[in-house]
């Protein structure tokens, strides 16, 4: 509906873009959906198979429109923003789905009750909110992918605290670990996305604020599908929750790695 709108209402004769590709955009979007479908029932041989499929589709894609750009701005495709995009992706697959995974701890595991185990998830957003003009002025200022490189090391920190919880673990303890989440959300997000705005050209900023959040729905349902695929294939809630916060590991430690990448203009990209 958004697509058929700004079709018929944007005037694209007053700038440089080019009318968008139906065919592209229809290729991206089915392997976009693909994944996040094959994803969620990883565990079957079909999931496995549309999966795999959606992600060459989109991979192709993508080596498509960097040879021949029909809806991204080649600049886009370069490697240093692509790994900054990728970055984002990572960060978001390994800890979107953490506020599910810890409430269902709480409540299930704990006998906390809904209204209580909302209360201390609150501590991840209230740092976050707190720290992010903070990193974002500092993003301004400073190297934003030395920031964005922290924020990561930060959230795998956090993330690799979270295994050692168990049915006895204080609750002091998931506080404190979500606080160390929320100060590495802070300083992730805002200067990773400072990083890529400022190695895109001006003419590309529409198009990467679309890829990045692109890459930011992908991620958070990747991050979904993972404690969907592991709560069916594991019946204990205990072996589940541990199962996907080691899977959450790997992607923050490549996110990590992946932002450790030097970055500048994209011109010199």
């Amino acid at each position: 509906m958004s697509l058929a709108i700004a079709l018929r209402t944007v005037k694209l004769r007053w700038g440089s873009a080019s009318r968008p590709n139906i065919t592209t955009s229809l290729l991206i979007t089915s392997s976009i959906a693909m994944i996040i479908y094959g994803a969620s029932t990883i565990g079957s041989l079909y999931g496995l198979i549309t999966t795999s499929f959606g992600s060459v589709l989109l991979v192709t894609t993508l080596l498509l429109e960097r040879s021949s750009p029909k809806v991204l701005n080649p600049s886009l495709l370069k490697k240093k923003l692509l790994v900054a995009n990728i970055a984002a992706l990572l960060n978001y697959s390994a800890t979107y789905a953490l506020t599910v995974l810890l409430s269902t701890y709480l409540q299930k595991l704990r006998g906390l009750t809904p209204s209580d185990a909302g209360l201390i998830l609150t501590t991840q957003p209230i740092l976050q909110v707190m720290l992010s003009p903070i990193a974002g002025l500092l993003a301004d200022r400073y190297d934003p992918s030395i920031l964005a490189t922290i924020g990561m090391a930060t959230i795998t920190s956090g993330v690799f605290s979270l295994t050692f919880i168990n049915y006895e673990t204080p609750i002091t303890y998931l506080v404190y670990v979500l606080a160390v989440l929320g100060i590495g959300f802070a300083f992730f997000s805002s200067p990773n996305t400072t990083a890529i705005m400022n190695m895109s050209p001006r003419e590309a900023y529409g198009s990467a604020t679309a890829l990045l959040a692109t890459m930011r729905f992908l991620g958070q349902a990747l991050s979904i599908s993972v404690i969907t695929s592991v709560m069916v294939m594991q019946e204990d809630l205990m072996t589940a929750i541990k199962t996907s916060l080691t899977i959450y590991i790997f992607l923050s430690i490549t996110g990590t790695l992946l932002s450790l990448i030097p970055r500048s203009k994209v011109g010199n990209a």
